[in-house]
């Protein structure tokens, strides 16, 4: 980045930034940086984007996480893992799925049976 658009982005964020803007809002300006934040505000500041009387839903980043989790899971089944072993893979990554959901989640994506070991 030129020393020219270092400063205007610098003068963006501390123009946003004198707004005094929820921490939660404020965060997000630091992380997408100051065009993209600005993009991000006018998406969810639509009224057709509104959830009820100027709020907006934020669905829980566990949504994600889960539909990664299953994603891991369903390629070690393809791999011919037992559940014994995707037990084991998934707690070295500090998630924690029981035997029966691997199996179910086998039988939901028709993928075969699992062994247990």
């Amino acid at each position: 980045m030129s020393e020219s658009a270092a400063e205007i982005k610098s003068l963006k964020m501390a123009e946003l930034n004198k707004l005094n803007l929820p921490k939660f809002w404020r965060e997000i300006l630091q992380i997408a940086g100051p065009d993209m934040f600005i993009k991000i505000w006018r998406v969810a500041s639509c009224p057709e984007n509104q959830w009820k009387q100027d709020k907006i839903y934020v669905p829980s980043i566990k949504k994600y996480q889960e539909f990664q989790c299953v994603q891991i899971i369903k390629c070690f089944i393809e791999s011919n893992m037992s559940c014994t072993e995707i037990t084991k893979e998934l707690e070295k990554h500090g998630m924690s799925r029981s035997p029966d959901t691997i199996r179910r989640i086998a039988k939901k994506y028709e993928l075969g049976e699992v062994p247990l070991r």
